[in-house]
């Protein structure tokens, strides 16, 4: 039994096999090739396969990251996102992080007064201890409307938050700063004479 290697005789009809040669020159069925034959698939056109010595692989563009390489800056390419603009401090964003369009502050009105023969708005004058100034200022709460947090934040624009006003209406401690007590009234719709009384009503029990 001889070998013969590939491309041996390649006249030879038989020189198109595996190149294992037994007896009389016919291949030997026991013998495995050392190597494969170089096949391609009848239905895979020629070039179609991986890029060989002679072929080059093809070029797929990688956005941003190929940019440098066609001599312009990373970011200023067609596909670049245009640079987003800084939110203002007070900018409202949503879940989705897009800034929200800020609600028109309309002011409003002016609490209706009672019927003739009746007189409930609260006098915090009248208060005797600082509770009864704050459960005054709960029960102006009440005859003004009773009105949403957040529409008193944005009635006073947002000086004081719906967090705040929420937590002033419940305690029964005085406001720490005067203008709380004053923008508290006004964020219910109280006019510039509610405001005055309670006003008043802060510094008697502030001053002593």
């Amino acid at each position: 039994m001889t070998t013969r290697p590939p491309g041996f005789d390649e006249g030879d009809p038989d020189a198109a096999t595996n190149g294992i040669y037994g007896v009389n020159g016919h291949p030997d069925e026991n013998v495995q090739p050392p190597w494969l034959p170089a096949t391609r698939p009848a239905s895979q056109p020629p070039g179609a396969g991986p890029a060989g010595h002679d072929e080059r692989a093809r070029h797929v563009p990688l956005g941003e990251l190929d940019e440098p390489r066609r001599g312009r800056p990373p970011g200023t390419g067609p596909s670049s996102a245009p640079a987003s603009q800084p939110l203002p401090p007070n900018a409202r964003v949503s879940h989705k992080g897009r800034p929200k369009q800020p609600r028109s502050a309309r002011p409003l009105p002016p609490p209706l007064d009672d019927v003739d023969g009746y007189d409930l708005r609260p006098n915090p004058l009248g208060a005797k201890t600082v509770p009864d100034l704050m459960e005054c200022v709960r029960q102006y709460y009440i005859w003004a409307g009773k009105r949403g947090l957040r529409v008193m934040a944005r009635h006073i624009d947002q000086q004081l938050s719906a967090q705040t006003l929420s937590n002033l209406l419940k305690s029964d401690h005085l406001p720490g700063r005067l203008d709380q007590m004053r923008l508290l009234i006004e964020a219910c719709g109280g006019n510039a004479e509610d405001q005055q009384r309670f006003v008043t009503a802060w510094r008697r029990f502030t001053m002593g």
